[in-house]
Order: structure tokens, then sequence, then C-alpha cells
């Protein structure tokens, strides 16, 4: 279980802050850009130490005999990211090595969702995999793995809703191949979280501020602050040909 790159990231940052990406959903200031230069050392970070586990496991004889799942949570703590259903809160890295079973560098576009890991594991483990849906919410991914079929489920779900009276927004999501359809069920409610409300530690205090000032110097950057705080009732994107979930459709 690794902390990075949950904030607070490291304050001096090992990348070019002139040289990282802004998502087109981002306000592109200099405070962005430090912020995601100390955001991108933080994963960083984190990749090296998932190399020291690797590595352990072959000094110690166990890499041939050790299943090994990388995945997180949620996406990152930037705007439209987490506490949110968008693909950029919502899509997670999925990672399994499990040796002599999967070839490694191998990839899917497979709907999986992390409720499909339980049914995983038994069936890797050798226990008798409960049934879906009568038993359990998700789907053994394990055909997928070994290549026996290239899908598992036609749709996921998510949700939202806050983190107990912190960051409420209640929202329901269901997402196909091609659809994503978020319902937010108090869209009367200007939308803020501590990406835009803290001001004691990172994952917003170092840029927002920037991104409100702006806000009132071009009209890209008003919008995206309003779009932002204010979420509609229904919201449908094609993720296909609107992979940045920019126009509901």
């Amino acid at each position: 279980n690794d902390h990075s790159p949950h904030v607070i990231w490291p304050e001096v940052p090992d990348y070019e802050p002139s040289m990282v990406d802004i998502p087109v959903y981002h306000v592109d200031t200099e405070e962005t850009r430090l912020s995601r230069a100390r955001y991108y050392t933080d994963i960083e970070k984190m990749d090296r130490n998932l190399g020291i586990l690797l590595e352990s496991l072959e000094v110690n004889g166990l890499a041939e005999k050790t299943i090994v799942v990388f995945t997180s949570d949620q996406g990152p703590q930037w705007a439209f990211g987490k506490w949110n259903l968008y693909d950029y809160g919502v899509r997670v890295p999925l990672l399994i090595k499990w040796p002599a079973v999967v070839s490694g560098g191998g990839t899917t576009d497979a709907l999986v969702s992390l409720v499909d890991l339980l049914p995983t594991f038994v069936e890797m483990t050798g226990g008798d995999v409960p049934s879906f849906p009568e038993q359990v919410d998700g789907i053994s991914l394990v055909p997928l793995l070994r290549g026996e079929r290239n899908h598992s489920r036609t749709q996921v779900y998510g949700t939202h809703t806050g983190d107990g009276n912190m960051n409420r927004s209640p929202m329901r999501m269901i997402r196909t191949g091609r659809y994503k359809y978020i319902l937010n069920l108090a869209p009367e409610i200007e939308y803020t979280t501590h990406i835009d409300l803290s001001k004691n530690h990172d994952g917003g205090r170092q840029y927002w501020d920037s991104w409100v000032d702006r806000s009132y110097e071009t009209q890209r950057a008003a919008w995206v602050l309003w779009r932002y705080h204010h979420r509609p009732a229904e919201e449908l994107y094609d993720v296909l040909n609107d992979p940045n979930e920019l126009t509901n459709k």
C-alpha cells in the first residue's frame, strides 16, 4: 500500500514545470505547472517503490510464485478527477503479473470494475468462483487474463456521495464502451471539494487561486470554473469521440 501520489506532493519537483502537460479541462498557469511537476514527481516515487517490491520478490526467490496486482482507489486529486465520475476520476490503472499464465506487455480494452477482483482472486487461487450476480457483484477476470475471451462486461457503474460531511456531491454513473451517463442528484448545490476550498495542504492550495484570477481574464478559464462548480442534473458523453467528456449531449 503506497501513499503516493496522494497529497502532499514533494515540494521540489524532478520535472521542469514548463515541460509538463496540462489537461484541456485545467487552467494553464505557472502555479498549475509547478503543482503538476510536483504531482509527477510523486508518481515517480511510487514507481520506484513498486520497483523495490518487485526486486525484493526476485531476490527472495518468490517472483515466479507470486501474483502481483497493482491498482488505485481513484483518479488524481485534481479538478474533475477525484470526487467526480468523469473518466479522469474513475479510470485507474490495473496491472496484473501472473507468472506462467499472463504474458508480459499485454493490454485489453475490456471494461472491468474493481469489484471484479474478489471473484478473480478466488479463481486464481483455485476456489469456487462465486456466481454473478446472485452471490457477488463482480465477474472473474481469469478468462480475460488467460485470453479465453476479449471482454468481461458490457457496462460498469460508479458512485460518489462524499467523505462523510466533506466533499458532498451525490452522483451516480453508468459507462459502456462508448457512452458515459452521469446523474447528479443535487445539481442545485454548488460543487466544491478540498481542491478549491483547502488552504492548508496540496490538491489545489498552490494553484487554485491562480485559476480564479485567470477566470477574470479569459473566457476559457471562466468556463472551466463555471463547469467545475455547476453540474447539470444529467450528463451524457460519447467517450469514444469525446474522451475528455467536454460536450454534454
